[in-house]
């Protein structure tokens, strides 16, 4: 993995602190003047509110605004403090020699002394530093800037929790880009200048198609936070969809009936000419058969309107045979569809389970899924009384002064897996990396390459007692 080594400013908030919090004293014998005492005061405020860079500009317009006075050399002092606890080592640095070069035999030069060295221990950290730069490939357009908004800036909370938080050794730096433009040559070009260690984004399937066939040619690991279209990652090593495919989400929901709850007689019914629903129904089939289940019928629905008639399209005696069948079931009108099926299968008296998609999530009546133990995958989902959903709207609300929406917690997590596997991957290139990793259980999402360059981690939820819930 290629990574640049510089010298990395960030704000680090767990820096060792400099020895005193308190304002120095005044020198005795120097003038006092009270117009240099007042902006000394506001400036001491706000360091003790930790805003450093103002407290720092505060100490500093005291040395510029007035000459020596009694609060001079101490304004020298917690100007270079402020300026280091503000992760401004070299500045902070220079303004303290200044102190010991000019004022020798002031009472705070052995306090400066000591500022100085754990500034110059800083910045030896951060000399060999390893800089991960993460590329961000969004669109900037009117028509969409609220929803690239939104995932930069969980993308932004996630890095700078990183740099807040972390020894130093692999500061995060942000690089954006615009997807608009047609030339991604020339976009992953950018990028390879900025060494950019991987990039996320584009939005939407057919950017990211697109980008994808570039970012293979330029060798730097993409991941598409939402695209669902095969075509981004099939027959690529460097392009990863962290949003499962149709037909990954068909083999998820097969997986689980066959392996957790157990069901070996299978049905499915999904809707010809859908794309979705049939390459949801194929990788159902698929995944199905090579673990063992028995497929009892496959039925094609000629239309959306034939849901409303299940109960004429499907045998009987195969939907009684059945253990659990899957309805994979797509589109806008996706709820009175889901309702018109269980509707018919109703009229059929079928004890069976049911099995769906994300479409089956928060239905209007959740009795009617409750009778039939209904089960469905799900890519996103918020615990309650997970402290870091409350945490991160906490954190969004100070930044945005909005709540925090999906693609928000989407960006977050994606930048949480992406920042740890950089950071863990010292021994092989990312795209390597990946599908090695162990699963990634983020505030929203679950991240899970090991099958290949699609996420194979989905949420399994279930209707009971007229309530949806986590099953797993």
């Amino acid at each position: 993995m290629a990574r640049l080594r510089v010298r990395f400013f960030v704000v680090v908030a767990l820096l060792a602190l400099a020895p005193v919090m308190r304002a120095p004293a005044q020198d005795a014998g120097i003038a006092t003047i009270p117009e240099a005492e007042a902006s000394f005061a506001v400036a001491l405020q706000q360091f003790e509110a930790m805003e450093y860079a103002d407290a720092a500009n505060g100490f500093r317009s005291v040395l510029e605004a007035y000459p020596l006075n009694a609060k001079t050399t101490a304004a020298i002092l917690m100007a270079g403090k402020a300026l280091y606890r503000g992760g401004q080592f070299a500045d902070a640095v220079a303004l303290l020699e200044t102190l010991e070069r000019q004022y020798p035999r002031s009472r705070y030069v052995r306090d400066a002394r000591e500022t100085i060295r754990l500034a110059n221990e800083a910045l030896e950290r951060e000399a060999s530093a390893t800089l991960i730069t993460l590329g961000v490939l969004l669109p900037d357009s009117d028509d969409n800037i609220s929803l690239t908004q939104s995932l930069f800036n969980g993308i932004r909370i996630a890095v700078d929790a990183h740099n807040a938080t972390g020894d130093g050794s692999f500061p995060v730096r942000l690089v954006f880009r615009s997807s608009g433009s047609n030339d991604y040559d020339a976009v992953f070009n950018d990028f390879a200048t900025t060494g950019a260690d991987a990039v996320i984004g584009p939005l939407y399937s057919s950017e990211a198609v697109a980008a994808a066939a570039s970012a293979e040619r330029f060798q730097i690991p993409l991941v598409a936070p939402l695209a669902t279209d095969e075509r981004v990652a099939a027959g690529r090593r460097f392009v990863f969809q962290a949003n499962p495919t149709p037909a990954e989400r068909g083999r998820a929901m097969a997986r689980f009936a066959v392996e957790s709850l157990r069901h070996s007689q299978l049905g499915i019914i999904a809707e010809g000419g859908n794309e979705l629903s049939e390459r949801m129904a194929e990788g159902f089939e698929d995944a199905a058969l090579e673990l063992g289940a028995e497929l009892l019928f496959i039925e094609l629905l000629p239309s959306s309107t034939s849901w409303f008639r299940i109960a004429d399209r499907v045998r009987s005696d195969s939907l009684y045979g059945a253990q659990a069948i899957y309805l994979p079931i797509t589109g806008g009108q996706a709820r009175s569809l889901i309702k018109a099926a269980m509707d018919g299968l109703d009229n059929l008296d079928m004890q069976v389970r049911l099995l769906g998609n994300k479409e089956w999530h928060d239905l209007p009546s959740k009795m009617q899924p409750s009778r039939y133990n209904a089960v469905y995958t799900n890519d996103f989902h918020l615990a309650d009384s997970d402290p870091r959903v409350e945490a991160f709207q906490s954190t969004y609300v100070a930044l945005t002064g909005e709540e925090a929406n999906d693609l928000a917690f989407v960006g977050y997590d994606l930048a949480q897996f992406l920042v740890y596997a950089l950071t863990s991957a010292t021994e092989l290139p990312l795209h390597e990396y990946l599908p090695q990793a162990a699963p990634y259980a983020g505030i929203a999402l679950r991240l899970d390459f090991s099958d290949g360059n699609v996420n194979r981690a989905l949420f399994f939820e279930r209707y009971r007692n007229g309530r949806s819930e986590l099953l797993y």
